[in-house]
């Protein structure tokens, strides 16, 4: 009868080998824990070095008999369960019925198919952890962060139920699914002053099949949040942006200038005041209560304080807000946002407007006057195809786009304007200037040029000459991009501080 030792031995020579993720590969970080099971039998007592080698003894659930199946059931992550082995094989070890084991060779005829099952179990439950079912219905504990931080450094593990900042500027509740970390860009892993040392690592975070979402678009939700800390801190938040909107101008040079303000000091200072006033010292206990833990007090800190940090972001982040790089802000996306400086636009309106009915009516008297074929005209034909042509390719993909910001489903800044803008919209705050703005931006932004471009298609169809045909497109491409161009000029805001 062979020993333990000898058929651990020849197992582990004969079987195929799996590489395992290394220390910085992104399973390595918290990914959700998994409940594996190992089956180990035995003619004799559990050797030592076994347990040993598991290295988890709180763990381990041993069988009732001895010479029987015995289970161990482990509640570790991947990199623990393997954090001692070179190579990882899913094909199980059995034991015939008077315990001598049977060899790889024999086994593979007999369990091949229990051996798959368990493999593709195992790969089914990471696939659920990663993308879980759709909808799923978090309890109000799950929706409580509180306690300590991390020890890897993350603020969420899988699991946790956050909310999160989609492209619309709408937090929605979702469940993270695994945190990703990385070294920051400026990282250089060949510099020798940076051996032996660890960066600063960037955290990123997956929810089902939307991933890498930072930090700063990831909050504890606010329902937990009202759950440890009532709801003094929203009434707070209220009352410090009013304070806010008080204090800050638009007046270049003066010290409240919303490009000068530092507006989250003046946000968390406003919050210390508060949370030392004597008729708060009830709220103070809870927020200092052990059991909200120094994690619990930031991320309340970190959701209340969204807004001024947003505003921060609107200067300062030029790669989120970078408004140099975005070709869609016209003179209506100023009127919609700032309710002044109308004239502009309404000239701009007029000109886009009574370009396009003059070339109309030039069109409809032209069509009256003339009975020749178009057909006959070789060029003006091969023209009219180009232009079709140029029109599927980039027009029509162009239109699509613009839905999309416009609906705030596009990730550029003049589609998080919109979105910011419509929530104004909602709550019923701005202007009749502001109104009229918003809605023109709308219309001209999704429709305009769509309309022009059929437009075009009706004089194409209807012209005999080739060089015709290609001026009236190039002046319809024209007109349609003269409220954008203005705010590209020199003399209209030159540095986007409005």
């Amino acid at each position: 009868m062979s020993t333990y030792g000898e058929s651990l031995d020849q197992f582990n020579r004969t079987t195929t080998t799996r590489r395992i993720f290394d220390e910085d590969e992104t399973l390595a970080t918290e990914i959700s824990k998994t409940n594996m099971y190992v089956a180990l039998s035995t003619d004799g007592e559990s050797p030592e070095h076994f347990t040993d080698h598991i290295n988890d003894d709180e763990n381990l659930v041993t069988g009732p008999s001895r010479n029987a199946l015995k289970e161990f059931r482990l509640s570790k992550t991947l990199k623990d369960i393997f954090s001692n082995m070179k190579a990882i094989d899913f094909t199980p070890i059995v034991s015939k019925s008077d315990g001598a084991y049977i060899t790889p060779q024999e086994s593979n005829k007999t369990i091949n198919f229990e051996s798959d099952e368990k493999l593709r179990s195992f790969i089914n439950t990471i696939i659920e952890k990663e993308f879980p079912p759709k909808n799923p219905s978090p309890s109000a504990r799950d929706v409580i962060n509180i306690g300590n931080f991390r020890e890897n450094g993350a603020l969420y593990g899988p699991g946790t139920w956050v909310e999160i900042e989609g492209p619309d500027m709408k937090w929605r509740l979702d469940m993270i699914t695994r945190s990703v970390k990385q070294a920051p860009d400026d990282w250089d892993w060949n510099d020798p002053n940076n051996e032996d040392k660890e960066p600063r690592w960037v955290y990123y975070y997956h929810a089902g099949s939307d991933r890498r979402f930072r930090e700063e678009d990831v909050r504890s939700s606010e329902e937990g949040l009202k759950r440890v800390f009532g709801n003094r801190p929203w009434i707070w938040q209220q009352w410090a942006m009013l304070k806010l909107e008080e204090k800050l101008r638009f007046q270049e040079g003066h010290q409240h200038d919303c490009m000068e303000m530092d507006v989250q000091k003046y946000g968390a200072d406003l919050w210390d005041n508060w949370l030392e006033h004597p008729s708060n010292l009830e709220f103070k206990k809870v927020f200092n209560d052990d059991r909200v833990g120094n994690f619990g007090r930031s991320e309340l800190l970190n959701h209340i304080q969204k807004p001024f940090h947003l505003i921060d972001r609107l200067k300062e982040d030029k790669d989120e807000w970078n408004f140099d790089d975005d070709a869609n802000i016209s003179v209506f996306t100023y009127t919609s946002m700032l309710g002044a400086g109308a004239m502009t636009p309404m000239v701009v309106l007029l000109i886009q407007l009574a370009i396009p009915i003059i070339f109309f009516c030039e069109a409809l008297s032209e069509l009256r006057c003339t009975s020749t074929d178009a057909g006959d005209h070789l060029y003006a034909r091969l023209m009219s195809l180009i232009i079709f042509v140029l029109y599927t390719v980039t027009v029509f993909p162009d239109s699509i786009t613009r839905f999309y910001d416009v609906e705030g489903a596009g990730d550029s800044v003049y589609s998080r304007l919109l979105s910011l803008r419509r929530q104004l919209w909602d709550q019923g705050d701005d202007t009749i200037t502001q109104m009229i703005g918003y809605k023109t931006d709308i219309v001209m932004s999704a429709g305009y040029e769509s309309m022009l471009s059929m437009f075009n298609v009706f004089l194409i169809l209807n012209t005999v000459d080739a060089l015709e045909i290609l001026l009236n497109a190039l002046a319809f491409v024209f007109v349609a991009k003269i409220d954008e161009e203005i705010v590209n000029s020199s003399w209209w805001d030159p540095q986007n501080r409005w």
